[in-house]
């Protein structure tokens, strides 16, 4: 097991998920829309790259991935665009 430097944890201000044996809940979330979407994640990567023109390129494979659990923290890029081919807009708010 990797051991984590938390003085380091707790002196950063960025997002770190920090159990290494749960699923990032902001990938647990977009997993879930996905699931109850009923899309395929060929049909998702297609939305995509439509979407946007070809300009943005989300593999179907990352997507089967998180679907099986074998990311545990995502590129915040690919959670954006599989989001937005959802329907779903991510929004920051100052708390």
């Amino acid at each position: 097991m990797a051991r984590t430097n938390l003085r380091l944890v707790e002196k950063t201000q960025y997002y770190r998920h920090r159990d290494e044996h749960e699923i990032d809940p902001d990938l647990a979330y977009i997993c879930d829309h996905i699931v109850r979407s009923g899309s395929s994640p060929a049909e998702i990567a297609d939305t995509i790259e439509a979407m946007t023109d070809g300009a943005v390129r989300i593999s179907y494979m990352t997507i089967w991935k998180w679907l099986e659990g074998r990311t545990r923290r995502p590129h915040n890029h690919s959670l954006v665009w599989v989001g937005k081919a959802l329907g779903l807009e991510r929004e920051w708010v100052r708390k």
